[in-house]
């Protein structure tokens, strides 16, 4: 009795068939995470360039002594602006000052690139901090180091992220994990350093960091009673803190500075471009500001110069932002000056950057020109990718294009084979991406609130779907359409040669565009976002579904022959 594989040269082809998906698998978990650990460890390719950039030179009579910036972590604009018509404490603490609303985040919206850009003036791109796993020292220009060369002390309450990005530069530092009431010891704290370092004589710059609604956010979402009822409470705290800054005679000598760093979606996440999450505000509460609601069309990066022209302090070096007007009482000379300081200073940076990429500079404004310095980086070394995303496209094409030709010939039936190929394959498809979608559906960078989970996520999907796909080929051993086991290791193995031609279409895509590694500028998140899901669904297709859904259909086609 001859082999129930077949002829020698079928066997063989099976397996080299077989090994290249495993190998193919590989390469995608390597790139995949090599794109990962390049975000991770992301460094700024012009840094050098940039930190030769001198800031501007500008100085006006400070408007404010000291320097307070509250982050209230994770608390989304809409609610915010629906609290404050209908909750005292929220009302309290907002009539002190300008609430200027309207504004975007930076992308990635997560805290420590929000936080930075906020202290910069400059994307994450140009001040590394790219991504919550940053784990050295801000290098670029900062707010920070501005304040410590005038002589103020520096001060951190409440928050990791600071303590880590800039804590070489401050002079006290108490960071604190969420949970029991954070809020409320982080206040308490940064209310007694600031009053102890104000009776020294001293003029200080405070941060403090205040994460419970973040908490709850991830914990209950947004638009929950939870979730309001926790920036009911912080509130509160906050109103007491600013009444006891005012008892003291501290908070007429103080800018006090507002604001969140990201909002969210349904389902308590954040990170995207989606807009609840991008939603900015900024509260300044200071003799300067005009009490109000005022709308306005800003971003992060205007907070540094914003807070700069208040204080009369020069702008951050890499500052690709503006200073608000709008809600701030300052004279039109100031103003006009630091608006002219502003775009001298970013087109400083944005002239290094361009020498470095081979970029023309046009007379846009300072944010275009910069989208047009990006874009020339990204199409520096676009032929080379283009063609080798080509080439690689081709070899995998020829590779489904053989795993197909084999079940032909084993199949005895070229329409039969594709039919079969193409079912089988959509099988696959159908069942990832409905237990996929059962599983949460995470389609956005915004939806991923951990790494290790989100894995888990397309891991499951993956198996679940191979063993749909080695089931039915199984199955159909015991039907009258049985080929034997060959033409069931064939079948399973084109229709998943199928599938991985489909699953690296996008990946080579967005090599072809921005490269398999985070590069400046950075890529559109959303796309990095499908990149990165297509490579590793390839990567667990390959290192486990594979071997799973051939296992199982040769174990039933096995059991066909039992039972016939």
């Amino acid at each position: 009795m001859g082999s129930p594989f077949g002829p020698f040269a079928h066997r063989i082809t099976l397996v080299l068939l077989f090994l290249l998906l495993l190998t193919i698998g590989y390469l995608s978990q390597s790139t995949a995470m090599g794109a990962v650990q390049s975000w991770r460890e992301y460094r700024n390719p012009y840094l050098e360039e940039l930190k030769s950039v001198r800031r501007v030179e500008i100085s006006h009579d400070p408007l404010a002594k000291h320097l307070v910036m509250v982050l209230l972590d994770g608390l989304s604009e809409s609610s915010l602006l629906y609290l404050m018509e209908r909750e005292e404490s929220v009302r309290a603490v907002v009539s002190r000052g300008a609430l200027l609303v309207g504004g975007k985040t930076v992308v990635p919206s997560v805290s420590y690139p929000t936080r930075a850009t906020m202290l910069s003036g400059a994307p994450p791109e140009v001040h590394e901090v790219s991504s919550n796993w940053f784990s050295r020292r801000m290098e670029v220009d900062n707010l920070f180091a501005i304040a410590k060369e005038r002589g103020y002390v520096l001060l951190n309450v409440g928050d990791g992220s600071i303590h880590k990005i800039v804590g070489h530069l401050l002079d006290e530092s108490y960071p604190m994990e969420d949970g029991a009431s954070q809020a409320a010891v982080a206040l308490q704290k940064a209310e007694e350093v600031l009053k102890r370092r104000a009776a020294a004589g001293e003029r200080a710059f405070l941060w403090v960091g205040i994460t419970d609604i973040d908490t709850m956010g991830h914990k209950a979402g947004p638009y929950t009673e939870e979730y309001n009822a926790t920036i009911i409470y912080v509130f509160s705290l906050l109103n007491s803190f600013l009444s006891s800054l005012e008892r003291e005679g501290l908070l007429k000598e103080s800018l006090v500075v507002v604001l969140n760093d990201h909002g969210f979606k349904r389902g308590g996440h954040h990170g995207g471009y989606e807009e609840e999450v991008r939603a900015f505000f900024m509260l300044l509460i200071s003799p300067a500001a005009v009490p109000g609601v005022h709308r306005s069309n800003f971003d992060q990066m205007d907070v540094a110069p914003t807070i700069s022209m208040i204080m009369g302090w020069p702008l951050p070096a890499n500052s690709l932002g503006s200073p608000i007007g709008t809600g701030i009482r300052v004279d039109a000379r100031r103003l006009s000056d630091y608006l002219s300081a502003s775009r001298q200073q970013a087109i400083s940076t944005l002239m290094a950057l361009a020498d470095s990429v081979g970029a023309s500079l046009n007379d846009e404004s300072p944010k275009e020109l910069y989208l047009q310095v990006s874009a020339e980086a990204v199409r520096r070394e676009a032929l080379t990718r283009y063609a080798f995303s080509l080439l690689i496209f081709l070899v995998l094409s020829a590779i489904a294009a053989i795993s197909l030709l084999l079940f032909y010939m084993l199949e005895g039936s070229g329409r039969r084979a594709v039919l079969l190929t193409l079912g089988a394959a959509l099988l696959y498809e159908l069942s990832f991406w409905a237990f996929y979608s059962f599983l949460g559906r995470p389609f956005t960078l915004s939806d991923v609130y951990s790494f290790s989970g989100y894995l888990g996520i397309v891991r499951a999907s993956v198996l679940f779907a191979s063993i749909v796909l080695g089931a039915a080929a199984g199955v159909r051993e015991l039907t009258q359409s049985r080929g034997g086991f060959a033409s069931t290791a064939a079948l399973v193995l084109s229709a998943l040669w199928v599938v991985t031609l489909l699953s690296l279409l996008q990946p080579l895509y967005f090599n072809a565009i921005y490269g398999v590694t985070i590069t400046m500028p950075f890529p559109n998140w959303d796309q990095g976002f499908v990149f990165f899901l297509s490579l590793i669904r390839e990567a667990f297709l390959g290192l486990l579904g594979a071997p799973l859904a051939m296992a199982i259909a040769l174990f039933i086609a096995a059991l066909s022959r039992i039972i016939r």
